[in-house]
């Protein structure tokens, strides 16, 4: 977990419907839930902040499990998705990101 940040914002959070225009990358998880991968806008934040937003939705597109960020589209796909999410109940997953909810 050494490059994910917890972000506590208005934006990414939990019932928050997510912005069609933001979804970079959407992965199936079951019939109801999708790993969605999303850009963050980090206009006028402080520092070097991540770009990118990962977040688990509903068939309405609204957060039920969020992530946090990563800061690469890559590293957010291949490593946080294949090693934490992929092949796992949304159970699992609310059990496993309790601490970020």
């Amino acid at each position: 977990m050494k490059y994910v940040k917890v972000i506590k914002s208005s934006t990414y959070s939990i019932g928050k419907k997510i912005d069609s225009k933001d979804v970079l990358k959407v992965i199936p998880i079951d019939s109801n839930h999708k790993f969605v991968l999303l850009s963050r806008d980090t206009f006028n934040m402080r520092g070097q902040q991540d770009k990118f937003y990962m977040a688990i939705v509903d068939k309405k597109g609204k957060i039920v499990i969020p992530l946090g960020s990563h800061p690469s589209k890559k590293g957010a796909l291949t490593g946080f998705y294949k090693n934490r999410i992929k092949d796992k109940t949304i159970d699992e997953l609310r059990e496993e990101f309790s601490h970020m909810m």
